[in-house]
């Protein structure tokens, strides 16, 4: 794995990762985001706010951070603790980062968050060999009590793209095999959303209000594509996977382990650990591998042709 400090404005200094075959670019100055992540030479699949324009502040924020402290979403993927609270959930990480490179494994840790009662950093590993990445997200109460919370990895997809996620499919006879939360913003009969036996297809589209689901996805992978051609037949590929413990786990907002949110300047593709008692001292973690490729013929949209789809990426 090759490292490069680069400067990526308005993020400030950075770190890029690359092993010749995927690049991930995480910020330094702030956050952490993994601000950049693309197959090596290619456009970034994530979201990036380069007008910072985006973000929460107000009362709620001055109360419980400091006056004039707000968060900002930046863009890229990050590592956020569920269920959301406001303002809990929305930390003001906007202060150095340290890191250390151990081989082909980068650490990332923010300042800790005492307000909230937990520590948390995140780990990026680049595969020798493959357009694979590995990120482990680590949380620690270091409150003087119990806390019962989830990890939760929100990966800010770059716009204009379409998000693919399975359906769960266990044999479970008489009893249910899927959870499926909608958010009260949510129109389920909005075309963004297309929902068939085996997966259900989320669109980006430049407009309010936005959509969001959550299902248990016992399968554990989604694709999303984006970068579309002119013609929209090829775009880049953002390929996520995790290992979700369901049905054994329990887990936030209905019992669900993957979102996805659509709104007007980005789509999310989140997924979540299982809801965890941590007494003080103790720490839990949640791991994602992520791909990325360009140039890729996108599938027709239908459950057979995203099934061979998935099949040549090993996800069926």
């Amino acid at each position: 794995m090759k490292t490069e400090r680069i400067n990526r404005e308005p993020f400030g200094e950075c770190l890029k990762l690359s092993n010749g075959l995927v690049e991930a670019v995480i910020t330094l100055d702030v956050g952490p985001r993994v601000i950049a992540f693309n197959a090596a030479g290619g456009k970034n699949l994530f979201f990036e706010d380069s007008g910072l324009k985006i973000h929460s502040e107000g009362a709620e924020f001055d109360a419980r951070y400091g006056k004039g402290k707000a968060w900002y979403i930046y863009g890229g993927h990050r590592m956020w603790l569920s269920p959301e609270l406001m303002p809990e959930t929305y930390y003001p990480d906007n202060d150095r980062v340290a890191y250390e490179v151990k081989g082909d494994t980068a650490v990332f840790t923010p300042g800790a968050q005492a307000e909230n009662g937990f520590a948390c950093s995140i780990s990026v590993t680049l595969e020798e060999n493959a357009p694979r990445l590995s990120i482990t997200h680590t949380a620690k109460n270091i409150s003087d009590k119990p806390q019962t919370k989830a990890i939760w990895a929100l990966s800010v997809a770059a716009p204009g793209g379409v998000a693919v996620a399975p359906m769960s499919a266990e044999k479970t006879g008489l009893l249910h095999n899927r959870n499926l939360s909608i958010w009260e913003y949510t129109n389920m009969a909005d075309s963004r959303l297309k929902i068939s036996e085996k997966y259900i297809v989320t669109k980006q589209e430049n407009r309010a209000p936005a959509v969001k689901y959550g299902t248990n996805n016992t399968k554990g992978w989604a694709l999303y594509f984006t970068n579309l051609s002119a013609n929209g037949k090829t775009g880049g590929l953002f390929v996520k996977k995790y290992s979700p413990n369901h049905p054994d786990g329990v887990y936030p907002d209905g019992g669900v382990s993957f979102e996805v949110y659509s709104g007007e300047h980005f789509l999310e593709v989140e997924t979540l650990s299982e809801l965890t008692a941590l007494a003080p001292g103790l720490s839990m973690a949640h791991s994602e591998t992520w791909e990325a490729y360009d140039n890729v013929a996108l599938p027709e949209m239908s459950d057979g042709a995203i099934t061979e789809f998935a099949k040549n990426y090993g996800l069926e």
